[in-house]
């Protein structure tokens, strides 16, 4: 998840002109946020930034939280999704649709294998409310429609 320093955005026009500043930054330590209008469209960051862009890493790490949590809801210890997986969904619904989509739909699959019922994606979703909104989404309404966010 990226969180966008308000000194640190850049827009697309000025960032032609700041190039050297911006890698100086970089090597510093500090990222940069690049934004056309309102959206960002880029992030300068250091070359020590952790950066997860193996999709099997991805995966693994994401199923293994996954599946402790279907655990943990499973014997009953909680009857909601914590943290980590609040912050794991909440990056995915920010960063990528798609892959909120497939961690949800792994997430419901885990949860009726463990627990031993059926789940659906709206089940699974409503166990992550309030780890997302814990994540810093705010306000989360129910946007699961045949298992993607709307």
């Amino acid at each position: 998840m990226v969180f966008v320093d308000a000194d640190r955005v850049v827009a697309v026009t000025d960032a032609r002109n700041l190039v050297d500043s911006m890698l100086a930054g970089a090597r510093l330590g500090r990222m940069t946020h690049i934004v056309q209008g309102r959206e960002v469209v880029a992030h300068l960051v250091p070359p020590a930034a952790r950066i997860i862009d193996q999709d099997a890493l991805l995966a693994a790490m994401a199923t293994a939280l996954l599946r402790h949590e279907a655990q943990i809801i499973g014997q009953r210890t909680s009857r909601a999704a914590g943290t980590d997986t609040g912050r794991l969904f909440a990056w995915a619904w920010r960063t990528d649709a798609r892959l909120f989509t497939r961690f949800l739909e792994e997430f419901t699959e885990l949860l009726s294998t463990t627990i031993g019922r059926p789940y659906s994606t709206a089940d699974a979703f409503d166990l992550l409310r309030s780890a997302l909104r814990d994540a810093g989404l705010g306000v989360v309404t129910t946007q699961v429609v045949d298992g993607a966010p709307a």
